[in-house]
């Protein structure tokens, strides 16, 4: 489960007594104590033998929205509607000491059709991959922030010393919202089993009918690059002085203020959009959000 302060937390259950219940598992952050320092998710593409097994001697990519395509979904299945394009995903490697020998591609079909009834859906669809991997990488960027500014004030450190100590970290945290590096889809894709269409109605929209939940889906995932992450708890969470200075990065940065070359996909329409929506759907909105003007 994810705590909105403390991160994945996590839980085993023991299947093979009468009364099978859950218990908090420490050992688990093991593996899943992130790059980022904190317990978190790890999604990893992977070169996968034709059993099953990850052949990491073979390289391995975090699954991010900066990977290339090419790289993304080693031993993953991935269905849904979309021109075939260079994926790791649906293909094993038949020789695992002969890296080049592919086993033949599963097709990217609708649906997995030899599934039992123990799984929730039949799809792997792609976009709901991308979105889970947007996810995936930035609770971990918002747990970081979480417990950067939590540790160093349980250490002493005055205000002023805090907000300089976790700036890098919140520069980074915002660079993951606003889709910083993100890779450019390679062909236009689409759900096939009704997920886009039921995630985009989970989201508040603006007075315009806009939602930062919106896919665009033939350039990039959404069609606003905000991540709809801001309305989650782990957001809200955060401590409030760190929180207003995610606040102040994104104003920075919407505004128009920054000139930095990595925000260039955030055009002006783009961005007054985003800052429109914002002011309808966001209630703890700093004041100059509404105050001040897009460059």
């Amino acid at each position: 489960m994810h705590d909105a302060r403390q991160g994945v937390v996590f839980y085993v259950m023991n299947q093979k007594v009468a009364r099978p219940q859950f218990v908090r598992q420490t050992s688990c952050t093991m593996c899943h104590e992130t790059q980022l320092g904190v317990p978190g998710m790890v999604l990893q593409s992977v070169p996968t033998a034709t059993d099953g097994t990850p052949l990491f001697r073979l390289g391995d990519w975090p699954a991010s929205d900066a990977t290339p395509y090419a790289n993304r979904w080693g031993g993953w299945y991935v269905t849904g509607q979309h021109a075939p394009f260079a994926h790791m995903g649906n293909q094993f490697i038949a020789d695992p000491r002969n890296a080049g020998t592919l086993a033949p591609a599963q097709a990217p079909s609708a649906a997995v059709s030899k599934l039992d009834a123990s799984y929730l859906s039949n799809t792997s669809d792609i976009v709901a991959l991308l979105v889970f991997e947007h996810q995936a990488e930035t609770i971990n960027w918002l747990t970081r922030v979480g417990w950067h500014a939590r540790i160093a004030a349980a250490e002493g450190q005055s205000p002023e010393k805090i907000a300089v100590t976790i700036q890098p970290t919140v520069n980074a945290l915002v660079d993951a919202l606003l889709f910083t590096g993100e890779v450019p889809l390679p062909t236009k894709i689409a759900s096939a089993n009704g997920f886009a269409e039921t995630f985009v109605t989970q989201g508040p929209k603006d007075k315009a009918g806009r939602s930062l939940r919106d896919f665009d889906l033939e350039r990039r995932v959404f069609r606003y690059p905000l991540s709809y992450l801001v309305y989650s708890p782990a957001f809200d969470a955060l401590p409030p002085a760190a929180r207003a200075q995610v606040y102040t990065r994104l104003w920075n940065v919407l505004s128009g203020e920054r000139k930095d070359g990595r925000y260039t996909h955030l055009t002006p329409p783009l961005r007054r959009a985003i800052v429109e929506i914002l002011r309808d759907t966001k209630p703890d909105l700093p004041g100059y959000f509404t105050a001040q003007s897009i460059q």
